[in-house]
C-alpha cells in the first residue's frame, strides 16, 4: 500500500507486471501512484514506468504492427523502434501527419494549462498528456532527475514526438484522419505480414440476462500479429481539477489494452466509478449522413460500471471537412473516453464528457434501450447498424473489478491456431508463442491492490 510506505523518500509509482504469454496468452499490469505528490507527478512517472517495465513488449509490438523500416537513433547513439508508418526521412504525406497531429497536441496542452485549473474536462485530459510524455520518455531512454524539468515547456515539447508512441493512442482516429487529409499512400501502407498499417478495429458484444444475473461478452477482431495483448488495472487518485481536491469517480479502471497504450482500444472498461465500458465498430450509409458513430453499454453496478463500446466508419465524404478543420479544436476520441470513464457516474454524465471537443470522428445521441433487454434477455451486436445508441443499467452488484479473459483466437469448434502449421512460410511475430490454445484467466488486480470500492449506484438510466 502506498500509503503505508515507511521510506524517507515518498513512491510516486508502483507496478506490478507479470509476462505469462507463453502460459496463458496475457501480461498483466497492475499501476498505482500516491496522492503525496502532486497530480501531474503522478501521471508522468506513471507513463514513464509503465513503458520502462514494458519496453520489450512495446519494441516487439511496434515491430509486429508495422516492422521493416522502423529503426532510427538519437543523439545518445541508442538504436530505436518507431512506428514504420512514418520512418525518417519523412515524406511529404507524413510531414502533413506530423503537422496535424502536432497542431492538434498543441492546442490540447494550451487548454489544459489554461483552463486546467477550474475545468475538470481540461484538467483530465492534459494529465493524459503527461502520462504520455512520460512514455515517450521511457521509450527514448530520456530519465528525468529533478521534478523541476516537469515545466509547462516540457509538455508542450510532446507536440514534437506525435509519430512515436503517441500513434498507439491513436487506433480508433488515425483512419479517419488518414483519409480526412487525403493521405493514400498512408492508408494503403501494410507491414511485413500484408496486414494494413491503420485499421480500424472491429468487436462484437454480447450482454445477456441469465437467473437474475447479468453476462457480458466482448470479442475483439484484430490481425493474429496483434495479440500481444495486456490486461491492465489502474489506480490512480487524482484531483477533479487543479484546485479542487476531491478524488475523480473513476480512479480505478481495469481494462484490456496493448503495451504502452493508455486506453483501450478494444474497448472494454470496469471502473471505480460505477461504470462498465465497451465499445466495438460498426460502418454507416451515406444516407445516415453521419461522420462515425459509437455504440456504447453503459451498465451500472453497486460498486462498479462496465463501458463497451465500438465505433462505426464514414462513407460520407462530405463529412471529412469537419475531421480535416477540427486540428485547432477538438479532442481526440480516446482522451475524451478516458475522462467520461473516470469522471461520469452515470449514462448521462458519460455522454456528456464524452461528447464534448468531439474530434469529427464520432457522432454522439444517447436512448435508453432497457425494455430491450428485458423483453428479450439480451443485447446483441455484430457490427450491423441496427441503431446507433444502445445501453442498459442495472443494480446488480459486481464483486470486485475483475474479469474472466481469454487470449487468441476461437478454439471452440476448429483447431486452435498455431503459426508453425501455417501452410505457406510467414514469419512469426515476435515473442508470440507458437499455439494459441489457453484456458480463461480471471484477473485479480483488487487483491494485491488492497483497495476497496464504495458501493454508490447512481438512479440515472441512459444510454447512446
Amino acid at each position: 500500500n502506498l500509503n503505508e510506505n515507511k521510506l524517507d523518500v515518498p513512491i510516486v509509482s508502483i507496478a506490478i507486471y507479470d509476462n505469462h504469454i507463453e502460459k496463458n496468452g496475457w501480461t498483466t499490469l497492475s499501476l498505482m501512484t500516491s496522492d503525496v505528490v502532486p497530480d501531474k507527478y503522478q501521471a508522468y512517472w506513471a507513463g514513464f514506468l509503465e513503458t520502462n517495465i514494458t519496453y520489450e513488449l512495446t519494441n516487439a509490438s511496434f515491430e509486429n504492427s508495422v516492422a521493416g523500416d522502423m529503426v532510427y537513433t538519437i543523439s545518445s547513439g541508442v538504436n530505436l523502434l518507431i512506428l514504420g508508418l512514418c520512418p525518417e526521412p519523412l515524406t511529404p504525406q507524413c510531414k502533413k501527419l506530423k503537422a496535424y497531429l502536432s497542431e492538434n497536441m498543441e492546442y490540447v496542452i494550451m487548454q489544459y494549462l489554461t483552463l486546467g485549473g477550474n475545468d475538470e474536462f481540461w484538467y483530465q485530459v492534459g494529465l493524459q498528456m503527461w502520462q504520455l510524455k512520460g512514455m515517450s520518455d521511457a521509450y527514448r531512454h530520456i530519465f528525468v532527475s529533478d521534478a523541476s524539468t516537469l515545466t509547462d515547456d516540457y509538455l508542450l515539447s510532446l507536440k514534437d514526438d506525435v509519430l512515436g508512441v503517441y500513434l498507439l493512442q491513436l487506433s480508433g482516429d488515425l483512419s479517419e484522419i488518414l483519409k480526412a487529409l487525403a493521405l493514400p499512400e498512408l492508408i494503403n501502407h501494410v507491414n511485413q505480414f500484408g496486414v494494413p498499417t491503420v485499421s480500424s478495429p472491429s468487436c462484437s458484444a454480447l450482454i445477456k440476462l441469465i437467473r437474475g444475473d447479468v453476462y457480458l461478452s466482448h470479442v475483439t477482431w484484430s490481425p493474429y500479429s496483434m495479440m500481444l495483448r495486456v490486461l491492465k488495472h489502474y489506480n490512480f487518485p487524482w484531483k477533479v481539477n487543479g484546485k479542487d481536491k476531491k478524488k475523480i469517480p473513476g480512479y480505478a479502471i481495469t481494462f484490456s489494452s496493448y503495451p504502452s497504450v493508455i486506453s483501450s482500444v478494444d474497448d472494454f472498461y470496469i471502473t471505480s466509478a460505477k461504470l462498465v465500458s465497451h465499445e466495438y465498430k460498426l460502418l454507416l450509409k451515406k444516407a445516415m449522413r453521419a461522420r462515425s458513430c459509437v455504440i456504447r453499454f453503459i451498465l451500472c453496478f453497486l460498486s462498479t460500471k462496465v463501458s463497451i463500446e465500438t465505433t462505426i466508419g464514414n462513407s460520407n465524404e462530405e463529412l471529412w471537412r469537419i475531421v480535416r478543420n477540427g486540428a485547432s479544436n477538438s479532442v481526440l476520441e480516446p482522451f475524451r473516453v478516458t475522462v467520461a470513464n473516470r469522471m461520469a457516474q452515470n449514462g448521462a454524465e458519460w455522454v456528456s464528457y464524452f461528447k464534448y471537443q468531439n474530434s469529427g470522428t464520432g457522432l454522439v445521441f444517447d436512448a435508453d434501450v432497457t425494455d430491450v433487454l428485458k423483453r428479450q434477455t439480451y443485447w446483441a451486436s455484430y457490427n450491423l447498424p441496427l441503431m446507433c445508441p444502445a445501453l442498459f443499467c442495472s443494480n446488480y452488484p459486481t464483486a470486485q473489478m475483475n474479469m474472466l479473459a481469454t487470449s487468441g483466437p476461437t478454439y471452440d469448434n476448429v483447431p486452435p491456431f498455431q503459426w508453425s502449421k501455417i501452410p505457406v512460410k510467414v514469419p512469426t511475430p515476435r515473442m508470440h508463442p507458437d499455439k494459441w490454445m489457453f484456458t480463461p484467466i480471471v484477473t485479480d488486480f483488487t487483491e494485491y491492490l488492497g483497495r476497496t470500492l464504495v458501493p454508490k449506484c447512481p438512479k440515472l438510466i441512459s444510454v447512446f
